[in-house]
């Protein structure tokens, strides 16, 4: 099974840009552990900060936490195509005047899987200079994945860098058919 990165990239011109938000208790890091949100509160937000972030909405926002938030549009064709192991949780989107985007949710990926093949990719580790953290990733120069980790997944998390997400050829080419906007992908080698 073939495997992509999606990258913010593909968006419309001017897209809309949120830059300010309220999680309601929660932030970015709660929906990069694979686990399922309780208690969320459906009157979080993520707004445009400034007038010259109005612009057109993408079906995978452009938001400034770097989570995946997509539109309703593009949810139901993910889940028309089979995608599955993501939580989605409403939150509201905001124009800088308040002018409400409706539709929209963030895309909390629950699968954490171990994927990496150590072997074959080659990362930088964090140094001695950051406490705690010395053996996580800090970066890929290569990234190979595990297939039989990932196997009949369409969309996962690392789970030794969980900032990164893997998406199956399945999920790229739901997105691609209808035109959605706001990723393209790039290839990742698989072993």
């Amino acid at each position: 099974m073939p495997w992509f990165r999606p990258i913010r990239d593909n968006v419309l011109n001017p897209p809309l840009m949120t830059s300010e938000s309220d999680l309601k208790g929660f932030d970015e890091t709660d929906f990069r552990k694979g686990s399922v949100v309780s208690g969320w509160d459906e009157t979080a937000w993520l707004r445009a900060g400034d007038p010259s972030h109005d612009g057109r909405p993408n079906d995978a926002l452009l938001d400034h936490l770097g989570i995946p938030v997509f539109s309703a549009r593009l949810r139901a064709k993910l889940d028309q195509s089979g995608v599955t192991n993501v939580q989605y949780l409403s939150v509201n989107v905001f124009q800088s005047d308040w002018t409400p985007v409706p539709g929209y949710a963030i895309a909390n990926v629950l699968k954490l899987v171990q994927a990496v093949d150590q072997k074959l990719s080659d990362y930088e580790l964090f140094g001695e200079d950051w406490p705690g953290r010395e053996q996580e990733i800090h970066f890929f120069r290569k990234l190979v994945i595990r297939s039989a980790a990932a196997d009949n997944l369409h969309i996962f998390r690392l789970k030794e860098y969980p900032l990164y997400t893997c998406v199956s050829g399945l999920f790229r080419d739901a997105f691609e058919e209808r035109g959605f906007s706001g990723y393209s992908f790039h290839p990742v080698e698989a072993s």
